[in-house]
């Protein structure tokens, strides 16, 4: 049992991942943790004819900072006529 006193237990917040596609393309948002424990925004794209692939790593400062990130970036994806996968 956790002790609710307890001051080196914390939450943790699960990782979050969003997947949009279009006619010709499929993108991905993830906001996770990397190996040094720092909250990282990961975006990766590809087209689906081919094998014409992309990423981008962002860190960020907290799980707050990630979210309004994700949540800038699937707006402007939901603009630009993606659909949620």
């Amino acid at each position: 049992m956790i002790d609710p006193t307890d001051s080196v237990t914390r939450f943790i917040p699960h990782p979050v991942r969003l997947d949009f596609v279009s006619a010709t393309r499929t993108y991905s948002i993830a906001l996770d943790r990397d190996l040094f424990d720092q909250w990282t925004v990961t975006r990766s794209w590809a087209r689906k004819e081919n094998n014409l692939r992309g990423k981008r790593i962002t860190h960020v400062d907290s799980f707050e900072a990630g979210m309004a990130m994700v949540q800038a970036i699937a707006r402007v994806r939901e603009k630009r006529g993606y659909q949620p996968a």
